[in-house]
């Protein structure tokens, strides 16, 4: 854990660095002790279609 925050510590304040430490932990445990086959599915980042001069792409 020190090691963690002293890597994360050289981008971000010692508080930041701490907390985002134990989010990573949590995350990291929520997802090796999860049962549900869906829980990758949710911590899996939504992707937007793309967008040209604020107005989307593709047909209409």
């Amino acid at each position: 854990m020190r090691r963690s925050q002293e890597a994360l510590g050289r981008h971000f304040d010692a508080d930041t660095a701490r907390e985002l430490d134990a989010l990573i932990e949590g995350l990291t445990i929520h997802r090796a002790l999860g049962t549900r086959s869906g829980d990758d599915r949710e911590l899996t980042p939504r992707r937007h279609p793309p967008h040209h001069r604020g107005r989307p792409v593709g047909p209409e």
